[in-house]
């Protein structure tokens, strides 16, 4: 089947204009001005045609994951993480997982080995496992009574996996959960949590100074807990990760907007995942519901007075850059991935390989 998408204002995520958009056999062949042929046509003046989205940091063990949910939410990649406090045996489990979502969906899904606490043949999961891309840890802050990863474990497995990262010449990463600072159960200050006193975040710098680890292995999620002290850990060179949101702005990403607005931040360090993945749910066609919260966050982004070219990264090429040099873009030769979105954001069609997917309610508002 070959797809015409005509007239369409094209964000690859980088802006290139009004263009024409041709779909051959799962494939982009041509981004440009292209004539009318023997196509099927899909008049796209003024919509927003962009890459599906890259969720970095995605929950998919359990009832959490269905590959249609994940695709209506606008999703064509993603990084399987275990959840809280899961046993190393569940590795396997995501493993098989993201395989069947690729062989079955062609949805490009990797995984994370590793838990919170807990984290157990780092190098060979990377190593064995084409799909596994790195760990998932958790910095717990100092004062909560729960079993605290150790300064000693965290250096152990970071130099692991950037070793395995080396070997097997992928892009690897150490994903941190970070814990709430509020947790303790008392009111806690902007200006405490930008001190440092309620995190072990120092061990990160730690870890970068006494090894030769770079600050760019490291990935912070649940960033918007942290205020302006993650914006210091963005400045060093890691990538930091906020939690997408569903309904409502979260005013806890001011310092992030504010940032971006004063151009006080690298965008490229910076993307959003939806964690569980279960925020709004709308009903689509068939009439099951589908999470929304990405697709959402962007919209309040850009309701705050971003530009829509600046935040799509967060949500396509930057968390896109672990997984592939192309992924979360549109670009010729390349497997089609699009979103076609109408002028509030809301989508209107996914063109997945050579599938049209229309959709009804699937938008946040």
């Amino acid at each position: 089947m070959k797809i015409l998408l005509k007239n369409a204002n094209v964000y690859t995520p980088k802006n290139l204009g009004i263009k024409d958009v041709l779909v051959e056999n799962g494939k982009i062949l041509k981004i440009g001005k292209i004539k009318d042929e023997n196509y099927e046509i899909i008049d796209c003046t003024g919509k927003i045609v962009c890459p599906m989205f890259v969720d970095g940091h995605e929950h998919l063990l359990g009832n959490y994951w269905d590959a249609e949910g994940i695709i209506c939410a606008g999703v064509g990649s993603l990084v399987c993480v275990l959840s809280n406090e899961s046993e190393p045996k569940y590795v396997d489990k995501i493993i098989e997982i993201a395989k069947r979502l690729k062989k079955e969906y062609k949805i490009d899904a990797y995984c994370l080995a590793g838990s919170k606490n807990y984290v157990e043949n780092t190098s060979e999961y990377i190593l064995n496992n084409q799909n596994v891309i790195g760990i998932k840890t958790a910095l717990f802050q100092p004062q909560r009574p729960k079993p605290n990863l150790s300064y000693e474990k965290l250096l152990q497995d970071s130099i692991s996996t950037y070793e395995a990262g080396k070997k097997s010449g992928k892009t690897v990463q150490v994903h941190i959960h970070l814990d709430n600072p509020f947790a303790r159960g008392e009111k806690v200050s902007w200006q405490e949590i930008d001190s440092g006193k309620l995190d072990n975040l120092g061990w990160i710098d730690k870890i970068v100074k006494e090894t030769n680890v770079p600050y760019s292995l490291f990935k912070l999620t649940h960033a918007k807990k942290y205020y302006n002290r993650i914006l210091e850990y963005a400045a060093k060179g890691c990538y930091i990760d906020y939690t997408a949101i569903s309904g409502e702005y979260d005013k806890r990403l001011d310092p992030l907007v504010n940032a971006i607005k004063q151009r006080k931040i690298d965008m490229a360090k910076i993307s959003i995942s939806s964690d569980l993945g279960i925020g709004v749910m709308e009903q689509g066609l068939s009439g099951k519901e589908y999470p929304t919260s990405l697709l959402n966050t962007i919209q309040q982004l850009v309701k705050q007075g971003l530009k829509f070219e600046d935040v799509l990264p967060f949500v396509t090429t930057n968390p896109g850059k672990l997984l592939g040099e192309n992924c979360g873009k549109i670009c010729e030769g390349e497997q089609c991935k699009i979103l076609i979105l109408n002028k509030s954001l809301e989508i209107e069609q996914i063109i997945m390989d050579s599938n049209i997917i229309y959709q009804n309610k699937i938008k946040a508002t």
